[in-house]
């Protein structure tokens, strides 16, 4: 009986390892993707007629950050001509796949929820609009999402 108690504490042991391990990851690739996310809407800002770029998403919600997710990105002002030739500029730029929304093309839904629940990384948010301080970090400790990806426009 004790040795058999002894081999379900190994099993165990190793699987919390295993846990452990696999949150540290996830943790070190959350503040990976803010980094990348700040850096690209420093790329999107450089790009003729940006008025403002957005963060939004699971980056947003440590909680919900999972090994996987995308980079949500909405970015106001860039042109139609330009939008794919930049989307794919921005994927270049980052190994997170990057889902990048035109905001004059988003439903209003979609705006509404990334003005209470964005954060607002390039420009300045009108007065009628709240805005969200940039995230710079985090503990994530729980993950659940599902895969996203792909421009948008």
């Amino acid at each position: 009986m004790a040795r058999e108690h002894e081999r379900y504490a190994s099993y165990a042991a190793a699987w919390k390892r295993r846990i452990d391990e696999r949150e540290a990851e996830r943790r070190s690739r959350y503040h990976e993707a803010l980094a990348d996310a700040h850096r690209l809407a420093a790329f999107l800002a450089e790009q003729p007629g940006v008025r403002r770029v957005w963060l939004f998403g699971s980056v947003l919600r440590p909680d919900d950050f999972r090994l996987d997710s995308d980079l949500d990105l909405a970015v106001e002002g860039l042109g139609a001509s330009r939008f794919f030739w930049v989307a794919s500029r921005l994927q270049e730029r980052t190994e997170f796949a990057v889902d990048l929304v035109a905001w004059e093309d988003a439903t209003e839904a979609l705006r509404a929820a990334i003005r209470t629940e964005g954060a607002l990384l390039h420009g300045r948010a009108p007065e009628t609009e709240p805005a969200s301080p940039p995230p710079q970090g985090g503990d994530p400790s729980r993950a659940r999402r599902t895969r996203g990806g792909g421009a948008h426009r």
